[in-house]
């Protein structure tokens, strides 16, 4: 019998990817019932930029990752 489920194997690399992007995705693909797995390339969890989750640090843009609204993406990566 074949497995019909739907699954995306989500690549991700080991340091400073954009937590925002990752979690958006992933709650989409998981609203549509499909199975995601994050893969690293040594297997350990990976880890996200910080600085992308709040904006401190940076200058020009910064205000638009504090801004109001961004919390949904946060509450995501929290998952």
């Amino acid at each position: 019998m074949q497995d019909s489920r739907v699954r995306v194997l989500f690549p991700l690399p080991k340091l400073d990817f954009d937590p925002s992007e990752v979690a958006v995705s992933w709650s989409v693909l998981r609203g549509a019932g499909i199975e995601v797995t994050f893969a690293t390339p040594d297997g350990a969890p990976a880890a996200g930029d910080p600085i992308m989750l709040d904006g401190r640090g940076l200058t020009v843009f910064g205000w638009l990752l504090r801004r109001p609204g961004r919390g949904d993406a946060r509450a995501r990566v929290a998952r």
